[in-house]
């Protein structure tokens, strides 16, 4: 807080009165200990920047502003109500957080019913489209000699027959 900085800087020049820093020097040392945040506030209530103004037109700024400071946080006499768009960051995640949970929940119990209808449907027989049998497309048990012939015709195991080579000028 502006105010107990202030204050704080204030009571370190008394403590020191042969310090020898000038009033220039002072607000300098003041400024520069600031946080950023701080020090655009000081700027903008100077209207520009606070570097820029003489030292009693500084010292006035700082002291109004630290004098507003210190009303804001001291003044609680009255709570106040917080309405709906009142929130502080706390309260704000905290709701953030409450709203999230009851999402993911809802997400749960979607995928758990997804999960038992996809189990009831899992059980169903598969038939094959080609064979018929209980298993999947693709899956199929060779049982008769003419579809292991076409399958051995498709892989062509004996890729040249009897001529794989060898010539002989007496067949015929």
């Amino acid at each position: 807080m502006l105010c107990e900085a202030w204050e704080r800087y204030k009571f370190l020049l008394r403590k020191c009165p042969n310090h020898g820093f000038d009033d220039v020097a002072q607000l300098n040392m003041f400024y520069n200990g600031l946080r950023p945040q701080t020090k655009m506030l000081l700027d903008a209530f100077a209207g520009g920047s606070m570097m820029m103004k003489d030292s009693e037109e500084a010292i006035t700024i700082i002291d109004a502003l630290a004098a507003s400071d210190y009303q804001a946080h001291h003044d609680r006499s009255q709570p106040t109500k917080r309405g709906i768009l009142e929130l502080d960051t706390q309260n704000a995640i905290l709701a953030q957080n409450k709203l999230l949970s009851q999402q993911m929940e809802e997400l749960k119990k979607q995928m758990s019913k997804l999960q038992v209808g996809s189990s009831s449907r899992s059980q169903q027989v598969m038939r094959c489209d080609f064979c018929a049998g209980d298993h999947p497309n693709g899956h199929c048990t060779i049982s008769e000699p003419d579809q292991e012939e076409e399958v051995n015709y498709m892989n062509n195991p004996r890729r040249q027959g009897n001529f794989s080579g060898n010539y002989n000028q007496n067949q015929g």
